[in-house]
């Protein structure tokens, strides 16, 4: 047979007359027959208007409760103490942010929640990006960059030290053209499993989804080097060039 317990809520001692635990059972064994009063966690009998005679005096000339269809008394800014507990307070807002309805005790509250106002200073891009939804990253391109020669979209924003474009940090952080082509590829950044994303304009704060390309490691660095090699090779014969015929056309610009 298991061990009983008190019958009395969040009790939980050991059982040891008419269903309560000693303690219980010297405070209450005189009024076992009397209701309870109808305040939470309060086990004494009810003496008048199911309260017990200490909430009795405390709660007799209480207003009701805000809340429709609660009975219970107001006990600070015309909430009772469960829905006090749950955010009742002096005035009533709508977070922008989620759209829940919910009050407080001061009249500038604005977001319901630290996520809620964590959230309202997000970019365009973070809060594309953290909503999954590619086609919302792609339609925000267009707001975060400038046009650029060449078809380039630069971004407007924060760049890291090698030049790529950046926001935030965690899940909606990262490097902006690793999320741009996923989206336009209509997969996750995860999904690219830390392949190289190449640009094919070689501009690095560029995100237009028609000049990335996902490619391997390897073709990664050899197409850099190449580059490298000809940009070097070129400012050597425009040297060359200059030295015979600084005024040649091909040195204007």
């Amino acid at each position: 047979m298991p061990d009983r317990t008190c019958s009395v809520d969040g009790c939980g001692k050991k059982y040891f007359a008419k269903e309560w635990c000693n303690y219980h059972y010297h405070q209450l064994r005189d009024t076992s027959h009397l209701p309870r009063c109808s305040v939470t966690s309060c086990i004494r009998p009810a003496v008048a208007k199911r309260w017990c005679k200490n909430h009795y005096y405390q709660l007799r000339d209480a207003d009701p409760c805000l809340v429709a269809n609660c009975e219970r008394p107001a006990l600070a800014h015309g909430y009772c103490g469960a829905h006090r507990k749950r955010g009742g307070g002096k005035y009533a807002f709508t977070c922008p942010e989620c759209g829940r309805e919910f009050t407080a005790n001061t009249p500038d509250r604005v977001y319901c929640s630290r996520p809620c106002l964590a959230a309202s200073k997000l970019s365009p891009m973070q809060r594309a990006v953290r909503s999954g939804d590619p086609a919302a990253v792609l339609a925000v391109v267009p707001v975060c960059t400038r046009p650029a020669p060449g078809g380039c979209l630069e971004w407007r924003f924060a760049l890291n030290t090698a030049g790529y474009p950046v926001i935030g940090q965690g899940a909606s952080g990262g490097l902006v053209h690793r999320h741009v082509l996923a989206a336009s590829l209509g997969i996750t950044v995860r999904a690219l499993n830390r392949e190289p994303v190449h640009h094919k304009c070689a501009n690095p704060p560029c995100i237009n989804p028609e000049h990335l390309q996902q490619v391997s490691q390897h073709d990664n660095v050899a197409e850099m080097l190449h580059r490298q090699f000809y940009i070097g090779r070129i400012a050597a014969l425009e040297a060359a060039l200059r030295d015979v015929a600084p005024a040649h056309p091909l040195l204007v610009g």
